[in-house]
């Protein structure tokens, strides 16, 4: 299961209607998507939204630079590509204020929330949000889901303090199919992995780097 290839994209997908948000008007939801193939010949793909271009660009071709360095590592083995990837990128990790497992535990432990909001992206990703959820559970705090609600609908039904998901389909654009709405809540897909596929047409079609 060695990494053979990385390959990135960088997506501009149109809304409809646009609006204002944090005094930005939004009339397109970027994507970066990145493609993983093993030597076993298994594809698989991740992505990153955000309506801003400017910084999506520079994720992208920052994505490009560091993809180069996973060429060789196990897709078995996340923790030594990522070591690899922080001796190469001049960054440490997302960082900040509620970002990290010790700044959710020094909250909880105050008692100073009712509820954890957690944002996949801004955590780290799927191991680092479900530490923070489970350490939310020992101090009986639900959490939530912020945005990617197709991946967000997983995490928040495999623990048992899952509260609400927050349903911002920003990501609709490229997928050929969104978890659907049943009865105002959301259901998590049974398909293999997170039950999410590229739509290609659209992926060619939005391409612009």
């Amino acid at each position: 299961m060695k990494i053979t290839k990385v390959a990135v994209a960088v997506l501009r997908v149109p809304v409809e209607v646009p609006y204002t948000a944090g005094g930005r008007t939004v009339d397109a939801n970027w994507h970066v998507v990145a493609r993983l193939i093993t030597s076993d010949g298994v594809e698989g793909i991740g992505y990153v939204v955000y309506p801003r271009p400017e910084l999506m660009t520079t994720i992208g071709q920052a994505a490009r630079e560091l993809g180069e360095h996973l060429i060789g590592m196990s897709v078995l083995e996340p923790e030594a590509a990522w070591e690899r990837l922080a001796r190469r990128g001049d960054w440490v990790g997302p960082g900040g204020l509620l970002h990290t497992a010790d700044a959710f535990r020094r909250l909880l432990e105050a008692r100073a929330v009712d509820v954890v909001i957690l944002d996949l992206a801004r955590v780290g990703g799927i191991t680092p949000w479900r530490k923070i959820a489970a350490l939310a559970e020992a101090h009986r705090v639900p959490v939530c889901g912020h945005v990617v609600p197709e991946i967000q609908v997983h995490l928040l039904s495999a623990v048992p303090n899952g509260h609400l998901v927050e349903y911002v389909p920003r990501s609709a654009g490229i997928l050929t199919a969104m978890p659907r709405i049943e009865n105002g809540e959301l259901v998590a897909p049974d398909r293999p992995g997170l039950g999410l596929e590229l739509d290609e047409t659209a992926v060619r079609r939005y391409e612009i780097t």
